[in-house]
């Protein structure tokens, strides 16, 4: 059913049926409201999200996931931590799906070019590979290094 002209929105009120209006200005006034909010009550927000991450990690890890364009759901994170046996596919160190401390966390190890999964690492491994630009020849090339300067 289509909203009648005459009763749509009027600058900076509601409007029928207590649409919002959604013009320039009124859109700005808005996110600038958002960010003042969101700057004056900083620690209400980080403690909001804290939650919301903190009840349930599956939901941000797949969100994270979809944004990122690797294919992964929290049923085959799950079922690769088994097949690994909860160790890091590079180094052996024991993983786990979430820690306080960060460091043994299960990272999703994913070519960037169509998102395939290659497995699951710990986070060090995982920013090994980053920093190496996911490049064998880098990686080759700092074993030649390590031995060389031994």
């Amino acid at each position: 059913m289509a909203r009648p002209r005459d009763k749509t929105f009027k600058h900076g009120r509601y409007g029928y049926d207590r649409y919002k209006c959604k013009c320039d200005v009124c859109r700005a006034a808005t996110a600038s409201h958002q960010r003042d909010f969101q700057s004056k009550n900083r620690g209400k927000v980080r403690m909001k999200d804290r939650k919301r991450y903190s009840d349930d990690p599956s939901k941000n890890r797949e969100c994270c996931w979809r944004r990122d364009g690797v294919d992964m759901d929290w049923a085959k994170f799950q079922a690769t931590l088994q097949l690994q046996k909860h160790a890091c596919a590079i180094c052996g160190t024991p993983i786990v799906e979430k820690a306080s401390d960060g460091l043994n966390v299960a990272c999703v190890d994913h070519r960037h070019s169509d998102g395939k999964v290659r497995g699951l690492l710990c986070k060090k491994c995982n920013l090994m590979l980053g920093y190496a630009r996911d490049s064998g020849d880098i990686l080759a090339q700092g074993i030649l290094y390590l031995k060389k300067t031994e």
